[in-house]
């Protein structure tokens, strides 16, 4: 599958992005601000790699002037007994995302624009009631980007997690967006 924007190809991924996809997901300050770790064993990586091929609905997050991989967006099925329980009871057709960049490329626009065009596949293609996604407090970017986009903060989990460049508990901030609130966005 793929979907385009201005400067970016969202394509799933191939085994020829073991390259660009180990860039990313070897950088101390990616897999953390996600809530994993960082690959020091790039064999491992490109095995995580094949298990993101295996996803319908993750893609790779292509820079088409370079032809280059620089990070991942994925449409996931929400997990029963999580954070989002409560809001997704009111919503029959609710799905999560989650994304990272590679840091090279952070605060140049692409993140918000892959998810600008995701949130548009969600709700226009797959029919959704709600989209949920989440970021660790002190991932400020990433809470941005999500209201950038017109996603609501409708929570928080105090002390969630160990934010791993203090070694202190931090919170987890919770976004949403219905279709009706995207669909005034965009009229």
């Amino acid at each position: 599958m793929k979907l385009e924007t201005k400067r970016l190809l969202l394509r799933n991924y191939k085994d020829t992005d073991v390259e660009d996809y180990w860039e990313f997901v070897s950088q101390a300050n990616v897999g953390p601000r996600c809530g994993w770790g960082v690959y020091t064993d790039k064999q491992k990586a490109a095995e995580r790699l094949k298990y993101e091929i295996s996803k319908p609905l993750q893609f790779a997050i292509v820079l088409k002037e370079k032809n280059k991989v620089i990070g991942s967006i994925e449409i996931m099925d929400v997990n029963l007994g999580s954070e989002y329980d409560e809001i997704i009871k009111e919503h029959a057709k609710t799905k999560e995302i989650g994304a990272l960049l590679n840091e090279k490329y952070w605060n140049c626009g692409y993140m918000s624009e892959a998810l600008k065009t995701i949130l548009r596949y969600c709700f226009e293609n797959l029919d959704l009631d709600l989209v949920v996604a989440s970021n660790f407090e002190p991932n400020i970017g990433s809470s941005k980007m999500q209201e950038k986009n017109g996603m609501l903060v409708y929570g928080r989990i105090k002390d969630f997690t160990i934010w791993y460049e203090t070694d202190k508990p931090c919170d987890l901030i919770l976004h949403k967006i219905t279709k009706e609130e995207w669909s005034k966005m965009n009229i």
